[in-house]
């Protein structure tokens, strides 16, 4: 099985910019990605331009070199430069968004069984805290049509359910729910949308403002091939007053506003090492020139291949 995996997996082209271990065929790019080497190279310019001069850097420079980064995002997902704010991961991500919704008890927060485990976790903490329920609706396996799955989401939905969660992309079934359906009904019905996109970015298009949600979150550090540690939130211009930091910082009463509250609560959370978040337009710049729709494409015919090659052999 290992010798017909490798045999099919090892033509794909331009493996070389990585920086794998050659003798290791890389399948598991959804996880936490790989980083191509420019991008890397990049990654570690930024951290060295960082030592030559730690205060300017962090005191002068850091908050515009934050802004064109979260610009080049913002182009490439389809919203406003200050609709989006970057965190280290989605769980972290979706942490601050989940510990600001306003649940009170009775109330219910509507998933379904395909959620990241860490995710069900954050939610069965913050509904426990305040005396909520987390309810997942069950989507089975083999994935019924696209209006099945709707219809099965949206039969879990009660008077008493105010945010609806759902992936994107699901991480451990690897299927793609019909969430803009699920996000116009849910904001036809008052509750609050919240996406979890981690595997999306790069994987397949996105438009964030298409899918309609009031949260969004997405990893460029897997098929956007960024540094790890690089993932956004979108948030809706209307609903970013709902948001509150997980770090409160100099952004909170900022004596240098932004123009923007939700980029300048979100943004700062003290010292970190910034440069996986400015790496990012070299990222995309990289995927534009590698990874464009026909490569994507290949890949997914390959992987559909495979996944029944290996298939018929159980």
């Amino acid at each position: 099985m290992l010798a017909a995996i490798r045999a099919y997996a090892r033509p794909v082209p331009d493996r070389h910019p990585f920086l794998l271990d050659p003798d290791v065929v890389f399948l598991n790019h959804g996880s936490f990605g790989a980083t191509p080497a420019p991008v890397f190279d990049e990654y570690q310019r930024l951290q060295l331009d960082m030592e030559r001069q730690p205060v300017r850097w962090m005191q002068r420079e850091a908050v515009q070199r934050l802004a064109t980064a979260r610009a080049a995002l913002a182009d490439y997902v389809g919203c406003d430069h200050d609709e989006l704010v970057y965190f280290p991961n989605p769980t972290q991500a979706i942490n601050m968004v989940a510990r600001s919704m306003r649940l009170e008890p009775g109330d219910e927060v509507l998933a379904t069984d395909h959620e990241y485990g860490a995710l069900d976790r954050t939610w069965r903490v913050v509904c426990a805290e305040a005396g909520a329920h987390y309810v997942q609706a069950h989507v089975p396996v083999p994935l019924p049509t696209a209006d099945e799955v709707v219809e099965r989401v949206w039969a879990a939905v009660t008077p008493r359910t105010k945010v609806l969660f759902i992936s994107h992309i699901t991480s451990s079934t690897a299927v793609r729910f019909p969430v803009e359906e699920l996000v116009r009904r849910a904001r036809e019905a008052g509750l609050v949308t919240i996406v979890d996109g981690a595997h999306v970015p790069g994987h397949i298009p996105l438009d964030v403002r298409a899918v309609g949600a009031d949260f969004y979150t997405g990893a460029a550090h897997k098929w956007l091939c960024a540094p790890k540690g690089t993932t956004f939130v979108y948030a809706r211009r209307d609903a970013q007053h709902l948001l509150k930091p997980l770090v409160v910082s100099w952004g909170w009463e900022s004596l240098t506003p932004s123009g923007s509250t939700f980029v300048d609560h979100h943004e700062w959370q003290g010292t970190r090492d910034l440069a996986a978040f400015l790496t990012v337009p070299a990222a995309l710049e990289w995927v534009r020139e590698h990874h464009g729709p026909a490569l994507r494409d290949t890949c997914h015919h390959r992987a559909m291949v495979l996944m029944h090659r290996c298939a018929q052999r159980f």
